[in-house]
């Protein structure tokens, strides 16, 4: 498992970009020639690159890596009618839970209307190490960052069946890893 580390758990300790070794923000880079295949390898070294400093230049996710720092092995957050920690504040989750003027809000359900939603869980970065621990992919990243549920206030529940079952579909998000 020490083997496997992720791009979120190398760099996550990593304050700021100061303190990065300068070569991996090296964006020059040489393209080889069409037998050298090492003109390809700078160029994803580049992206990988580019992609490190995009998400440390990010104040959300350095503010959820700050707070992760306490708790890394942590894989479920559990906070009924609390404040999810986003992993990015570039993507539309992100502008799903903050309007143009930067408060704080969640969606509406919209087969309860009168109703409100609350966030209730989300599933942390160190889940894809423990979910995915024999995926070999792993090691190249994650996929995903963090996925948020948001649940409806009032438990509305519109149809129940013979057995006075019902199941209706919550709101769920899912922040991506930024891609370059």
């Amino acid at each position: 498992m020490e083997q496997q580390q992720s791009t979120f758990s190398q760099f996550s300790s990593k304050s700021t970009l100061d303190e990065l070794d300068n070569s991996v923000l090296d964006t020059e880079f040489e393209v080889g020639s069409s037998s050298d295949n090492t003109g390809d390898s700078k160029l994803g070294d580049r992206q990988e690159s580019q992609r490190i400093v995009s998400m440390l230049d990010d104040p959300v996710f350095q503010n959820l890596t700050q707070l992760i720092s306490h708790n890394p092995s942590q894989v479920l957050r559990y906070d009924l009618g609390g404040k999810p920690l986003l992993y990015s504040g570039k993507d539309d989750i992100y502008k799903i839970f903050n309007n143009k003027d930067g408060e704080f809000k969640i969606p509406i359900p919209g087969y309860n209307p009168s109703s409100t939603r609350q966030f209730e869980l989300q599933l942390m970065p160190q889940a894809i190490l423990d979910l995915e621990k024999d995926n070999i992919d792993i090691i190249n990243g994650m996929e995903w960052g963090t996925i948020i549920v948001c649940t409806d206030v009032e438990d509305y529940m519109p149809h129940l069946d013979e057995n006075h079952v019902g199941y209706i579909e919550e709101w769920c998000g899912v922040q991506w890893e930024e891609s370059v």
